[in-house]
């Protein structure tokens, strides 16, 4: 029997829009779950996913309805005010300045790569915050909820590795990108527009991949 063709799928969005900023193309052929997860999981990781799969979920009281309510307006608050936060008005327009007014294409492209791993540094801290309240809320509830929470903390420590290293190169990518810019533009102003266009879609893009496994967890939560 021939095995059936698959329609290449979307690529995700930060890595969609990274390569529009960049000029490359992506293309994502079909890949299985299994074939991804066995590229990133070392047996040892393995291991300790499988222990978690097979132990007995030891299931508490229950979870009260007024933290799942508190936790999702903290969590929806926290994505708020780190939105404002990357795209703060005084900040961009000292970004806007810098980008004019330096003849130095290195010294003008600085503070934006300066401003966006402070913006990392606290995104990364503050879903890291989230995501352990969101876990030991669940593991105050039945058996699908305890165990749902022991493997997202397996999983947050086998992923978390790719993660911070595929984010951590964006500052890098971003600077080749730019660098290249301001030498062209001169350092005209009219061309920081177009970059603004772009940096807001990426600031998006990168919050809401950070925010996907609290997504995860309290849409869990909610269904508990």
């Amino acid at each position: 029997m021939q095995a059936p063709s698959l329609a290449p799928l979307p690529a995700p969005t930060m890595p969609r829009l990274l390569a529009g900023t960049l000029g490359v193309s992506v293309t994502a052929a079909p890949r299985a779950l299994h074939e991804v997860l066995g590229q990133w999981v070392d047996w040892t990781r393995a291991v300790s996913l499988s222990r978690v799969l097979d132990a007995p979920a030891k299931v508490e009281a229950g979870i009260p309805a007024w933290r799942k309510d508190e936790l999702r307006e903290v969590c929806a608050r926290a994505r708020q005010q780190l939105y404002v936060m990357a795209l703060d008005e005084p900040t961009w327009q000292a970004l806007v300045d810098a980008w004019a007014i330096q003849v130095d294409t290195e010294a003008a492209v600085a503070p934006l790569l300066q401003h966006w791993q402070a913006v990392q540094r606290k995104l990364l801290a503050t879903t890291g915050q989230l995501r352990g309240q969101l876990r030991d809320l669940l593991a105050q509830g039945d058996a699908y909820s305890v165990r749902l929470a022991e493997m997202d903390a397996v999983m947050e420590a086998v992923l978390s590795p790719r993660e911070l290293s595929f984010f951590s190169n964006v500052p890098e990518l971003l600077r080749k990108r730019f660098a290249v810019l301001h030498a062209e533009a001169a350092g005209a102003a009219v061309h920081w527009l177009g970059l603004q266009s772009e940096l807001r879609s990426l600031v998006q893009a990168e919050l809401d991949a950070r925010f996907l496994p609290i997504d995860g967890l309290l849409a869990a939560l909610q269904s508990r």
